[in-house]
């Protein structure tokens, strides 16, 4: 039983690294058209088509890049997983998921950075 919840936890650990450097791949290669529910949307971002493909590029750059930074440091921050107690492998888990979400809120910091050292408040490019 214990094998298995490290197992759970092990793959909840991984699932925000995984997920950030899969849409950050994705964004990289693929812009999605302007919508109101997938891609990073942001006041900004959708003033044009121009500011939603350098925000989608800038976001995939970023995510790729700390997705993959987020799967090291959460897989080898995973590993006494597989020795702790169910309670101290459960904390260790949320404490590091809690982690993983501030890198996702902290990663719109440098997308707005570039996007307003790019565009006007308007969406023109300076």
């Amino acid at each position: 039983m214990i094998l298995f919840f490290s197992l759970f936890l092990l793959a909840m650990n991984l699932l925000i690294p995984l997920t950030m450097l899969g849409f950050g791949l994705y964004f990289r290669r693929h812009c999605p058209p302007r919508n109101h529910l997938f891609g990073y949307r942001t006041g900004l971002s959708m003033k044009n088509d121009d500011t939603w493909r350098f925000a989608q590029d800038c976001m995939g750059r970023l995510w790729s890049k700390w997705g993959a930074i987020l799967l090291l440091l959460s897989l080898l921050l995973s590993l006494p997983l597989f020795r702790l107690e169910e309670d101290a492998a459960g904390w260790l888990s949320l404490a590091l998921v809690l982690g993983q979400t501030g890198a996702i809120l902290l990663s719109i910091l440098p997308v707005e950075k570039a996007l307003r050292a790019t565009f006007d408040k308007d969406g023109r490019r300076k």
